[in-house]
């Protein structure tokens, strides 16, 4: 069964300013998708723990916090950067 992802809109907005200014725009977007595509399937498997139901998961270009409510099965994406 999947689970929802949702982008906070702090999160949502960063992609959108990090999709617009990059030079490798095709990286970003597909990074993006990459996490929505784990996210849905098995978030709990995905990424590293940062405590509580905070967890990291590291798709290149891209970077995410991430929360896991395991009641709803809803995954809160809360920040995104660009890491090198």
């Amino acid at each position: 069964m999947n689970w929802t992802v949702v982008w906070l809109p702090k999160a949502e907005n960063r992609l959108a300013e990090l999709g617009t200014n990059a030079t490798d725009r095709n990286a970003v977007r597909d990074a993006a998708d990459r996490i929505d595509q784990l996210l849905q399937h098995d978030p709990v498997n995905q990424g590293e723990s940062r405590g509580g139901r905070l967890r990291i998961l590291f798709e290149r270009p891209l970077a995410a916090y991430f929360t896991v409510d395991h009641h709803s099965r809803v995954v809160s994406v809360t920040r995104v950067w660009r890491f090198s």
